[in-house]
């Protein structure tokens, strides 16, 4: 599961405790300090990254589902581009 933005982690934290191999990233590391971090701890397998979400950098960009949680921004962002 990609978590693109994922914040604090909350979406990764509940995904992890399901069992779902999670990859939360951010593309501004201070929200970590959250509780990102501290949420993954006893996850080994969920790794939060800095990355950005427009720009992966995995060498195959094949995730079973990903998430974005700020899709009100992306629609408005995409709707001021459209006209």
């Amino acid at each position: 599961m990609l978590d693109i933005g994922a914040g604090a982690g909350a979406l990764a934290h509940q995904a992890a405790a399901l069992g779902v191999e999670g990859l939360p990233l951010s593309i501004f590391p201070p929200l970590w300090s959250l509780g990102l971090t501290q949420r993954l701890a006893p996850y080994p397998e969920c790794k939060a990254l800095v990355m950005d979400g427009q720009a992966l950098t995995f060498e195959e960009n094949i995730f079973d589902v990903a998430f974005f949680h700020s899709v009100d921004y992306l629609v408005s962002r995409l709707g001021r581009g459209a006209g």
